[in-house]
C-alpha cells in the first residue's frame, strides 16, 4: 500500500528537523578558534588529546596523529579519516556540552 505524504505534513515535517539538523553544524561556520577532541583507544589503550583544526585549518600532524590511532592496530595499516567526520564529533560534543573522551572500539 502506497501511503502518499501531503505538502503540508511534508513541510510541517522540515520545520521540526531543520532546526535539530542544523544545530552541530552552526558552531563549524566560525572560520575562527581551535577544535579539539579527545580519544581513548579500548584495544591499545592509547590516549589522545589535540587540537585538530586551528584557524580555518586542519592541522597536518594533528590529522596524522588521529590517522595512527584509528589504525588497524591489528596489522597497523592506516587510512586517513575524513576530516568532516571529526567536525561532526566536536560539533556533537559541543551541543551536548560534553568534554569527554570518544573511545575508539575499532579503527
Amino acid at each position: 500500500m502506497t501511503q502518499t505524504v501531503s505538502r503540508r505534513s511534508f513541510l510541517a515535517a522540515a520545520a521540526i528537523a531543520a532546526p535539530v539538523l542544523a544545530t552541530p553544524l552552526a558552531g563549524l561556520a566560525t572560520p575562527r578558534g581551535a577544535r579539539a577532541l579527545d580519544f581513548y583507544h579500548t584495544h591499545t589503550s592509547e590516549k589522545l588529546k589535540l587540537v585538530y583544526w586551528e584557524d580555518g585549518e586542519y592541522l597536518v600532524d594533528a590529522m596524522d596523529e588521529i590517522n595512527h590511532l584509528l589504525r588497524d592496530f591489528r596489522t597497523g595499516d592506516v587510512h586517513p579519516i575524513d576530516p568532516g567526520v571529526l567536525d561532526i564529533l566536536h560539533a556533537a560534543r559541543s551541543s551536548l556540552g560534553s568534554n569527554e573522551s570518544f573511545e575508539i572500539i575499532s579503527g
